[in-house]
């Protein structure tokens, strides 16, 4: 006589609810948290950044540069700290697009913002909750959400 071997059909169907259920919790827990390491790339740039300008600062008669790309700015692109798109500094993954301008002061010479949006094409687009990110010349950081809400749990 003999004997077959193997699983039934109902013991395959078990390990595959398992498997479901098992991912049914872990795709939504992997894709947050692959959204909270791309925000890495927008904190990383803005630090450099602010950096980069209190050096444009000093070597530039005490004013800050207004862009980050072109005649008299802080041209990030050559300094390995940002991406050239375009016309747009992105940083350096992509996730993000970075502007800077003028801070509280609203001149700037006396001080700067430079802030970090989440490019609407990128895998971070969907991000709610840290859509963008800002330093300014007195090291205040401040994020906010796709709202436009100020979110605290970004920084």
């Amino acid at each position: 006589m003999q004997r077959n071997r193997g699983f039934t059909l109902i013991e395959l169907m078990i390990v595959v609810g398992i498997i479901g259920a098992i991912m049914v919790f872990a795709i939504p827990a992997y894709l947050e948290q692959m959204q909270k390491t791309r925000r890495t790339d927008a904190k990383t740039a803005l630090v450099t950044l602010a950096q980069l300008q209190e050096t444009f600062y000093v070597e530039n008669g005490n004013r800050y540069a207004a862009t980050l790309i072109g005649d008299g700015a802080i041209n990030c692109h050559t300094k390995g700290v940002c991406r050239q798109d375009n016309a747009k500094a992105t940083s350096i993954e992509g996730y993000y697009i970075l502007t800077a301008g003028p801070g509280s002061t609203n001149d700037i010479v006396t001080s700067f913002q430079i802030t970090a949006t989440i490019a609407s094409n990128g895998a971070q687009a969907e991000d709610t909750i840290c859509a963008s990110f800002s330093i300014d010349s007195r090291n205040r950081k401040t994020s906010y959400d796709s709202s436009g809400d100020p979110s605290s749990d970004c920084w």
